[in-house]
């Protein structure tokens, strides 16, 4: 079974409904906080998603890759492992300053390697990543991130109760993180923003990059 393992100490509304959604297409899949997860449990040839907002220069609280690399392994990823896909907004787009060469992704699979996990792939979004409902993944083209920004906002003054009540189910999930309550409140979050979702998927899909190119895969 995979596992979703969120990178911010405080994840909003959004990282849980992204979660939730992935459950839909893998049901049962637990989902746990980076600073407390067990990985020695998770089998190798299992996805890990590492859900957390982001940018070309960071996936949620980890700005470093070797950090988010030593942090994996300290958690107990198997050094065999196959599969982890990085589920942060631009992880394939690289950096707009002249001297960087990598993707944020590339230096994550550079530093895992250099800890001795070579048979692992990485995927990131080439883009803003969207989870929607199901699990369906949508890339949003970097080019059109501020129409989708915009589409976004309005779209979240629509749905305002909605997302406040998610948002309250978040805080109080995270009073105490167990696997468990974290699971039910994403579940509870997806459901509560499927309207959203919805509306969210018509907007962003004229702006999206085709299903089969979201993600770039690194090996």
């Amino acid at each position: 079974m995979a596992k979703i393992v969120f990178t911010e100490k405080e994840p909003d509304w959004i990282i849980f409904a992204g979660a939730g959604h992935l459950r839909q297409l893998y049901p049962g899949t637990p989902i746990e906080m980076i600073a407390t997860c067990k990985l020695d449990d998770l089998p190798a040839t299992e996805e890990l998603f590492l859900e957390g907002h982001g940018s070309s220069f960071n996936c949620g609280d980890f700005y470093d890759a070797r950090e988010l690399a030593q942090t994996l392994e300290k958690r107990g990823l198997k050094k065999d492992h196959r599969s982890l896909t990085l589920m942060s907004c631009d992880a394939s787009v690289l950096p707009k300053i002249a001297m960087l060469t990598l993707t944020f992704a590339e230096h994550v699979i550079d530093q895992l390697k250099d800890l001795g996990y070579d048979k692992l792939t990485v995927k990131g979004g080439r883009g803003a990543v969207v989870i929607y409902p199901k699990g369906r993944l949508g890339v949003v083209k970097p080019k059109q991130r501020d129409l989708s920004d915009k589409l976004e906002s309005e779209l979240k003054k629509k749905f305002s109760n909605e997302i406040e009540h998610c948002s309250l189910r978040v805080k109080r999930a995270l009073v105490s993180p167990t696997p468990k309550e974290l699971e039910n409140a994403a579940d509870e979050i997806a459901t509560a923003s499927l309207l959203f979702y919805e509306q969210l998927s018509i907007a962003f899909g004229p702006l999206q990059r085709k299903e089969a190119k979201g993600f770039q895969q690194y090996f």
